[in-house]
């Protein structure tokens, strides 16, 4: 699943841009996500699947695409785009941690 998004181009369609490599996309992701779901933790999981791909991808890529097309190689950036997903990634872990407990405590899992 890390690189769906290479499958137009298997399926024979020609791809101007590759939108999982572009923060204008992750971030129009994000808004949605923040407004429909509203929750966190898989806000952040999204925003650490998408450092995660950009941390294993290699070659040159339009991060501000659709706004802009300068093409610019990430392979420099691979340790901090991995850096950032475990973070993201611990983080969700510790929201949705958080939550799961603040609903033991107003729930009916409370022993004390």
């Amino acid at each position: 699943m890390l690189d769906v998004d290479h499958l137009p181009a298997y399926l024979g369609y020609s791809e101007t841009i590759r939108p999982a490599h572009s923060l204008v996309f992750v971030i129009a992701v994000l808004a949605v996500a923040t407004i429909t779901i509203k929750a966190l933790d898989i806000e952040l999981v999204m925003a650490s699947a998408f450092m995660g791909h950009m941390a294993v991808d290699t070659g040159l890529f339009a991060p501000f695409s659709p706004l802009g097309f300068t093409y610019y190689r990430l392979d420099p950036y691979r340790i901090e785009f991995a850096v950032a997903a475990v973070l993201c990634a611990l983080a969700a872990g510790v929201v949705l941690r958080m939550r799961v407990k603040g609903e033991e405590v107003g729930g009916t899992h409370n022993s004390a």
